[in-house]
């Protein structure tokens, strides 16, 4: 996964678990952390449509696509503020992840290309994997929101 993708991904999912009443404190803090560093750094990124509908790819994408434009591929801070947010909910909100789609414990990979993913609950799962070659996953539905699993 690509760093952008990385953080907007951690952001999404930070939002899904933080933001709600009785989440984690943990989860609430490093939250705040990577999000205050985003805002401090990149005021141009804006989390407000995200926070609104963090399990949204679309809304995902463009924030991965303005961190982009604002040059935060190359920042290791946020890189270590999603890590350890993604580590908190891990340890204390694991059912999030699920909610949002896309769920990656341990990866040490050469490529990964994850892309389509619609989730109601569950999603891709990868986990503790080695990968020495490409690994293409696309196109997933996942859970049942009414009758139409895309809405």
């Amino acid at each position: 996964m690509d760093p952008l993708t990385f953080i907007a991904s951690a952001l999404a999912l930070g939002a899904a678990a933080g933001l709600k009443d009785g989440a984690a404190q943990a989860v609430k803090d490093a939250y705040a952390g990577l999000k205050g560093a985003l805002t401090r750094k990149f005021q141009t990124v804006s989390l407000e449509r995200l926070e609104q509908a963090p399990e949204s790819k679309p809304q995902q994408a463009v924030v991965a696509e303005d961190l982009g434009k604002a040059g935060a591929a190359d920042d290791h801070e946020l890189l270590e503020l999603a890590s350890a947010l993604i580590k908190a909910i891990e340890a204390h909100a694991p059912g999030a992840a699920a909610a949002v789609g896309v769920v990656i414990d341990d990866l040490k990979a050469a490529s990964l290309t994850i892309g389509d993913v619609r989730s109601a609950g569950g999603g891709v799962v990868i986990k503790g994997s080695e990968i020495a070659g490409d690994v293409r996953v696309g196109d997933v539905t996942a859970g049942v929101r009414g009758s139409d699993p895309k809405a």
